[in-house]
């Protein structure tokens, strides 16, 4: 069967308004992708309805046909993807900060959830769990498309969120049947991005996690970048800028409330944490909502 490579970086949201899109995927592929390899920049799920798809996910190689779930997050890296010509399915991608900035802290249940996919991106799904995640889709794409419609983003937000959930539930009642050992390590990990969850308005160093871990500040560092291939620094970092675009998008607050808020010194040190990690003034990043 001849093969189509697939262009992951268009279901990217560079060239969308809005924190959501819903699509399908029949004009999703191209003869030539000069994309890949890719990082994603969003949180994406596509459900396989016809023929298959092979995608390299941080070096791990994967294989999906019909009836198949493919998680991705953030930050991960798509190595190669190629598809039969017939791959059809559908799909809908989330900007990586939108549940921050609705409210929806990490929990425990979202992190162990998270955490879990992140180990298996691709999951075969049962006739009734597809059928479940395929209505929920159809109302999502129904509700977003609203045009003029009060509460639409926050009715859309909600009905996103309970879509995560039914897929963090699909995970966790296959993993009845494969369990998988922890390590030590992937438990420290996890208490870490518990902490961060919790702290990271206010907290910024590596020590002050790795006291709260009992361990040291330089283990801590070694462990978290073996175990999710990012620096304890560089998951700090971004968590406290999701925290201060959520506040740019979605406060009335001025750049030294927030600088306050988020337990900076003074707001010119705010500035210049905010443009080294965002590449852009925090006033630069407002001004474009």
């Amino acid at each position: 069967m001849n093969e189509k490579l697939l262009n992951i970086k268009r279901l990217s949201l560079e060239n969308y308004d809005s924190f959501v899109h819903c699509f399908t995927l029949y004009d999703k592929y191209t003869q030539i992708d000069s994309t890949i390899p890719a990082m994603v920049d969003f949180v994406g799920f596509i459900i396989c309805q016809k023929g298959y798809i092979d995608i390299e996910i941080n070096d791990n190689k994967f294989h999906a046909e019909s009836g198949y779930l493919i998680t991705l997050f953030p930050n991960s890296i798509i190595n190669s993807a190629s598809c039969s010509e017939d791959f059809d399915g559908i799909g809908l991608v989330v900007r990586n900060d939108y549940l921050r900035e609705v409210g929806a802290a990490p929990t425990h249940s979202v992190l162990m959830g998270a955490l879990n996919i992140k180990d298996r991106p691709i999951i075969k799904l049962s006739r009734e769990q597809e059928e479940d995640l395929i209505s929920m889709y159809e109302v999502i794409k129904s509700k977003h498309s609203r045009r003029n419609y009060p509460f639409k983003n926050e009715i859309t937000g909600f009905l996103l969120i309970s879509f995560f959930f039914e897929i963090f539930a699909i995970y966790q009642t296959e993993r009845i049947t494969k369990q998988s050992s922890h390590t030590r390590k992937e438990d420290i990990f996890k208490k870490f991005l518990i902490l961060l969850s919790e702290y990271s308005n206010r907290e910024r160093s590596v020590e002050f996690y790795a006291r709260e871990l009992c361990i040291s500040p330089k283990y801590l560092s070694t462990l978290v970048t073996n175990v999710s291939g990012r620096s304890a620094s560089n998951w700090i970092s971004q968590a406290v800028i999701s925290n201060a675009k959520t506040l740019l998008r979605n406060s009335d607050l001025s750049i030294q409330q927030i600088s306050m808020e988020l337990n900076f010194p003074n707001s010119s040190f705010f500035g210049q944490y905010f443009k080294r990690n965002a590449g852009v003034t925090p006033n630069a990043y407002r001004k474009k909502f």
